[in-house]
Order: C-alpha cells, then sequence, then structure tokens
C-alpha cells in the first residue's frame, strides 16, 4: 500500500491526467480507498483500467469484497469517466453485481471492456451485464470475453446490443458456441444500425456455424 499512497499523490497533483491503467494484486481494501479518493478528485479522468488477479487471497488484508465495493464506488464517483475496463480473475457474482450496479449508474460511458486472462463471463455475468449496457445510451465500444454461454445467455446479450443505439464497435471472444449461439448472434450483426467495427474470435465452431456468420 506504500506505493499506493505515492500513486494517490501522484493522481491528486495531474489535474490534466485522463487515463489510469492499474494492475493492482496484493492491494488492501485500504489501498483501494486511496485510490478512490484520489481517483473522486480527479476533473479530466476519462478512462479506468483496472486488473485483479487470483481470488480473494490476493488482497493483502483479505477483504476482497471490501475492496471491491470501494471499487463500485469509485465508478460511480469518477466525474468524468467514460471507459471502463476490468479483469477480475476468479471473482464471485456478488463481485460483478457491485460493479455492474455502478456501471449502470454511469449513463455517460461510451466504452466497455470485461476480460481476464483465465477466467471468461458466463450466463450470470452476461445477464449482469446486459442490464448495463441497457443502461449506457452512450455506448460505442463494447469487448467482452466469453466462456460457456446458452443460447438464453447470448439471447439476453444480443437484446441489449441490438438496443445500443451508438454502438459502432464490437469485441467478443468465445471459449466456444453451439451452432444456436451462432444463428442468435449473426442476427446482431445484421440487425445492430450503426455497427462499424466486428472482431469475433470464437475456439471451436462448426462449419454450420461458419456459414451461418
Amino acid at each position: 500500500d506504500s506505493e499506493v499512497l505515492l500513486l494517490g499523490d501522484t493522481i491528486r497533483q495531474a489535474p490534466a491526467l485522463r487515463s489510469i491503467s492499474l494492475d493492482l494484486n496484493h492491494i488492501s481494501s485500504e489501498g483501494i480507498k486511496i485510490l478512490r479518493e484520489a481517483i473522486r478528485l480527479a476533473p479530466a479522468l476519462q478512462s479506468i483500467c483496472f486488473s485483479f488477479g487470483g481470488d480473494a487471497a490476493s488482497f493483502g488484508d483479505g477483504t476482497s469484497v471490501g475492496a471491491f465495493e470501494v471499487l463500485a464506488q469509485t465508478i460511480r464517483e469518477a466525474p468524468e469517466t467514460q471507459t471502463i475496463k476490468l479483469s477480475l480473475e476468479g471473482q464471485a457474482d456478488s463481485t460483478m453485481e457491485r460493479i455492474v450496479g455502478a456501471i449502470r449508474q454511469r449513463s455517460s460511458i461510451s466504452s466497455l471492456s470485461f476480460w481476464g486472462a483465465e477466467e471468461s463471463l458466463g450466463d450470470p455475468e452476461v445477464v449482469l451485464l446486459s442490464e448495463a449496457i441497457r443502461h449506457a445510451p452512450a455506448l460505442q465500444s463494447i469487448r467482452l470475453k466469453i466462456g460457456d454461454i446458452s443460447k438464453e445467455g447470448i439471447e439476453v446479450l444480443s437484446s441489449a446490443i441490438r438496443l445500443a443505439p451508438a454502438l459502432q464497435s464490437l469485441s467478443l471472444t468465445f471459449g466456444g458456441i453451439s451452432d444456436e449461439v451462432v444463428q442468435v448472434l449473426s442476427e446482431v450483426i445484421r440487425h445492430a444500425a450503426a455497427l462499424q467495427s466486428i472482431s469475433l474470435s470464437i475456439k471451436d465452431i462448426s462449419n454450420v456455424g461458419i456459414k451461418v456468420l
């Protein structure tokens, strides 16, 4: 946390700071609070990129729930934030609920990225994120890493994407999906009116799925 104290001072002394990208392994909830206060007072900050690795033990004081609640508060309070990029390795659904709840309160968000080196989003996380997408009318870019997802899960996400009026860029990575999921995804591509850029990475896809796309 000593490094976080120095970082907090640096942020406070940089009124023109527009972007922060941090790997926050082994940080306590108190450390997150220090960052929160500094970020809250950063008048020009537009982009927040946080990466958390491992499980709850990654936090020095073992209070991962408290730390993520403070992170959610940080997202709610950052005055000009438009871009949020998070890598939340091995975190529980309650963590996602806190983060997504904060994002839903920020209608100015234009870019949203949930990514992890190992962990991927499943149905519960995708449903939560879909709610956030519905409440972000200015959203222009979505980047998600999705693991095992059902047809019902992709339908919920697809519905949210199709109703995103400003969405221009869509980047989705799948560990493997069924032909049914590919069919739903293809409908999104056809009907997203403002979409200009599409990036799909699919580990396992059948010949039928390729033809549908």
